[in-house]
């Protein structure tokens, strides 16, 4: 039972941390004398042991959740976070994670915080839903790097995200990228299993632009080979974009989950304008409260720059699912009499989740 004993709540494995990296270790045995090691990897996958100092611990009030912080700046590369338990000379957890230039903040203040989440997120499920190219992966990111959680590598479990009947398949403290429509009975199983469920939209017209580079760039010829030949001013124009684009077809099913109450509307602008303060009030509808350090730690741990291994915001790849991330990049793509017929066909949406025209 030893394993059991102790949980490494921060990072999950191969996580990008700062220079200075923290551990956030929660205990179920105060008298546990525990011993701590940090191993580099190099390119040949060989561990070497290092010994940084670190800071005094900080513990919460109850002393179950401690941080551990290093005081000196580690170099850039893979490394190894290893647990031991002195008295009967065993480890009980190892973790990799990755050192990089990523200004996290401190989550010694947070420990009461962190804790209570904990708990709170062993007993649920998680899912970022959403139409394609709406913000989907960051929302699912987010919730997957809450206290004890982890997301859901989708391929590896064989999940397809647009199936209600995978949901059960996704364990307490999971997070799912999904993209399931609206139904009473994908509500009813979302409930039953306990589903934290946050639902991104963004600016139609984003958006397609969006699903276009995605699906004629990215993933050219996998989805209709018969318009990869079409430049993009044709592809963009309003009736054609009909012929292509799923995305837009479910404008009004955000709608019926937005009236529902069955989750928390996200909107993509609102996650560029201030994604701490979002992530706060989205999750305080069900009851899970996290301070504002933690929400900044969880945040910039999955921004643009940090997802994208150091791109900029505006600095575009047309051929990564993360392109350029900004607001209003449909201003380079389409017509004005497009751009004002999306408004004008969907102002039903628009108006919904109030987006000036």
């Amino acid at each position: 039972m030893l394993a059991l004993s102790v949980s490494l709540i921060y990072p999950y494995d191969w996580q990008v941390l700062g220079r200075r990296p923290e551990f956030i270790i929660v205990r179920r045995h105060l008298q546990q004398n525990l011993h701590f090691t940090i191993e580099t990897i190099d390119e040949n996958a060989s561990r070497k042991p290092i010994a940084p100092a670190y800071n005094e611990p900080t513990f919460s009030e109850t002393n179950f959740t401690e941080c551990l912080s290093v005081s000196e700046d580690l170099d850039k590369g893979k490394y190894v976070f290893c647990i031991f338990d002195k008295r009967f000379s065993t480890k009980i957890a190892e973790i990799g994670f990755i050192v990089d230039d990523v200004d996290l903040p401190s989550l010694r203040s947070s420990l009461d915080c962190i804790e209570k989440l904990f708990l709170q997120c062993s007993r649920l499920r998680f899912a970022g839903n959403g139409p394609g190219k709406s913000g989907t992966t960051w929302v699912y990111r987010l919730l997957g790097n809450l206290p004890g959680c982890r997301v859901v590598d989708m391929g590896t479990a064989n999940l397809s995200g647009v199936d209600a009947r995978e949901l059960p398949n996704v364990g307490y403290a999971e997070s799912y990228h999904g993209h399931l429509t609206y139904h009473l009975n994908v509500v009813s199983d979302l409930r039953r299993l306990n589903f934290v469920t946050l639902h991104a939209c963004r600016d139609l017209r984003d958006q397609v632009v969006s699903e276009y580079f995605h699906k004629f760039s990215m993933m050219r010829g996998s989805h209709r080979p018969d318009l990869d030949n079409l430049p993009a001013q044709d592809m963009l124009k309003f009736n054609n974009i009909h012929k292509w684009s799923s995305s837009i077809y479910l404008a009004y099913d955000a709608i019926a989950w937005k009236k529902s109450s069955d989750c928390e509307v996200v909107r993509y602008e609102d996650l560029i304008d201030d994604a701490p303060g979002e992530l706060r009030r989205a999750l305080q509808k069900f009851g899970l409260v996290l301070d504002d350090a933690l929400a900044r730690y969880i945040t910039t741990k999955n921004d643009f720059k940090v997802m994208t291994s150091g791109r900029d915001r505006g600095h575009a790849d047309p051929n990564s699912p993360l392109r350029n991330g900004v607001v209003g990049d449909w201003k380079n793509y389409l017509s004005a009499e497009t751009a004002d017929r999306i408004v004008d066909h969907y102002r039903y949406y628009y108006e919904e989740f109030g987006y000036a025209p």
